[in-house]
């Protein structure tokens, strides 16, 4: 969540991946009841009375039970945006009608069923580049939240069975030292000009990621792992 008001330290972000994106992700068989697992955050964050960013899955809130959490999360205050609409593998390949449409159609979903309008976005897979940012200006979103602070983001594309350099880190662009700090991505940025400028006005929050080990904290990796170590 974003605040002006305060000096805020901490930002909170839970990507709502349900079942169905991770066994596809992850070729396992997880139960419906997933999802569910979303009360355990939302009962602490009322307790101790933080806000946070939920990413949400478009084709997720087509579940009644699935909007249910969402709308408990509205109600405590959180922040609801923008992960695609059927969570891709591969966004920044898609053509431009089709990754529009990812994002358009989450948009009105989540319009549809909660009368809100997403400000923020986080690319499937942290997979952003200057095509997505263009589409994401264009539907006025806000702020992006998908470059990775750390210059791992080949190994763990590999690590779930992906083609490490295909997309991502703003297409062919791989930073040696990804920024830590919010920003608004311009040409001297990526040290050569830019074809498209319009896609500037996007802010760019990088995400996070644990110290020493340099990976977000994005526990959804250890289901890439065998079984046993991932346990």
């Amino acid at each position: 969540m974003i605040s002006h008001m305060c000096k805020t330290k901490l930002i909170i972000q839970i990507d709502c991946d349900s079942e169905l994106v991770l066994n596809h992700h992850y070729h396992r068989n997880l139960k419906p009841v997933f999802y569910s697992t979303l009360n355990l955050y939302l009962k602490k964050f009322f307790e101790y009375n933080i806000k946070s960013t939920l990413f949400v899955v478009g084709k997720d809130m087509l579940d009644s039970t699935k909007r249910r959490y969402i709308k408990r999360a509205i109600e405590d205050g959180h922040e609801i945006a923008n992960h695609t609409f059927s969570h891709p593998p591969n966004l920044s390949s898609l053509p431009v009608k089709s990754l529009k449409k990812e994002i358009v159609w989450t948009n009105m979903v989540l319009n549809h069923y909660f009368g809100i309008q997403p400000f923020g976005f986080r690319a499937p897979n942290f997979d952003i580049s200057s095509k997505v940012l263009t589409v994401l200006n264009k539907e006025h979103l806000f702020y992006d939240c998908s470059l990775l602070s750390t210059p791992y983001k080949p190994l763990l594309k590999l690590l779930k069975g992906e083609r490490p350099f295909k997309s991502g880190y703003l297409g062919e662009i791989h930073f040696p030292s990804p920024p830590k700090h919010p920003y608004v991505p311009q040409q001297n940025n990526f040290g050569k000009p830019a074809c498209i400028r319009v896609w500037e006005r996007t802010l760019e929050i990088p995400i996070q990621t644990l110290p020493y080990f340099h990976v977000p904290c994005n526990f959804s990796y250890l289901m890439a792992l065998p079984e046993k170590i991932g346990r």
